[in-house]
Order: C-alpha cells, then sequence, then structure tokens
C-alpha cells in the first residue's frame, strides 16, 4: 500500500540530440525525487521538469511503464493530473502484474471522471472491489488483499469512515494482530495521499 519515496537531487538537463540518454536508475532517482519534493511543497514545477525528461530515457520512450519504473511513474502521473496519459499508458503495458494493473486502472478512471460523472466514476471502484473481494476469497491467507479493499472503501467513503469499518472488522476477526490492523491497515489509509481522493 504505501509508495516509499527516496530523496535524491540531480541536476536536470534538457533532453535533446547532443545530450545523452537517462539511465533507468537516474529516472527512477528523478521522479522518485520529483515526487518527494511536490508532496513537501506542493510546486509543479518539479514535476514537470521530470515529466520533460521521461522521453530521455530509452525504456519509457519505447516501452512506456515498465516494472521497473512503474510506481514512481505513475505517481507523477497522478501528481501531474495527468490521468488520460497514464491511461492509456496502463492500458497499453503489457509488463505489470493484471491484477495491479487493473485496479490501478480503475483507479484512474475514477479520477479522471469523479467530477464529471460520480455514478460511473464509482463503478470503477466498485469493480475493484469485486476483483478484490474474488481474489480474497480465493486467497484467504493473503492479508494484503484487505489492504486493497480497504483502499478501495476509502475511495467510495472517506478515509475518516474506512478506518471504522476497519475496526469493524478487527472487532470481529481475530484472525490477524494488532500490528496488522493499525500499523498496516490504518496506516495506509491515513497516510494516503489526499491529493488523490475526492472523497475526504
Amino acid at each position: 500500500m504505501k509508495i516509499i519515496f527516496c530523496i535524491f537531487f540531480f541536476t536536470i538537463l534538457s533532453c535533446n540530440s547532443s545530450t545523452r540518454y537517462i539511465s533507468d536508475r537516474e529516472l527512477n532517482n528523478l521522479v522518485n525525487s520529483a515526487n518527494t519534493k511536490f508532496f513537501q511543497t506542493k510546486d509543479r514545477e518539479v514535476l514537470l521538469t521530470v515529466y520533460k525528461k521521461l522521453k530521455c530515457n530509452k525504456n519509457f520512450k519505447k516501452e512506456g511503464l515498465t516494472g521497473n519504473n512503474s510506481l514512481p511513474i505513475i505517481a507523477l502521473f497522478m501528481n501531474l493530473n495527468k490521468y488520460d496519459e497514464l491511461e492509456k499508458l496502463l492500458i497499453e503495458d503489457e509488463n505489470i502484474n493484471t491484477y495491479y494493473r487493473k485496479n490501478t486502472l480503475n483507479v484512474v478512471r475514477y479520477l479522471k471522471n469523479f467530477n464529471r460523472d460520480k455514478v460511473k466514476s464509482q463503478s470503477y471502484i466498485n469493480e475493484n472491489i469485486n476483483r478484490i473481494t474474488d481474489s480474497i476469497r480465493k486467497s484467504p491467507k493473503d492479508s494484503l488483499l484487505y489492504g486493497d479493499y480497504f483502499a478501495m472503501r476509502m475511495f467510495l467513503n472517506g478515509k475518516a469512515k474506512t478506518l471504522v469499518e476497519i475496526d469493524s472488522m478487527q472487532a470481529v476477526n481475530k484472525k490477524y494482530s494488532e500490528i496488522f490492523y493499525e500499523s498496516i491497515l490504518k496506516d495506509a489509509v491515513k497516510e494516503y495521499p489526499d491529493d488523490y481522493l475526492p472523497v475526504k
């Protein structure tokens, strides 16, 4: 659930025929640094500068999202509200785990449509909830699936109501430890960026 951003500073050069391409590692460091600085300062220019550098990475230019760069780049596009571009990248992606890709794609579609058609946008989250619930049924020992489940509930109901739902589960389901409920499920909800959450 938690996306941990590492803090690195790199000099950002413009990408053209006379400059070198950026390696996957450099790109990840640049994007992680930009995402971290954005959460600290809310300065979109930091994000836009790195966004312009994506074409300097051969793998991104050729393949789009890959297993190595997917999380930080998805966060970059989310922070920039570039939902159309991110939707296209996720539709075309063949590298990310199908379960994760479909869930992320529906979250992007939810955010993209929220202010235009709330019923349609919520249908994407409900589709995710159905997929996650089915995964829990098939893999009942995979406790981290509950993190995905409550993340989707958070989109529909906001953080406060979702924390109450976790409390309700904790009261009746003693299969998991207090640490699981408090430090994994609840912390993930509390720390989720409000910028990605139309329902506060």
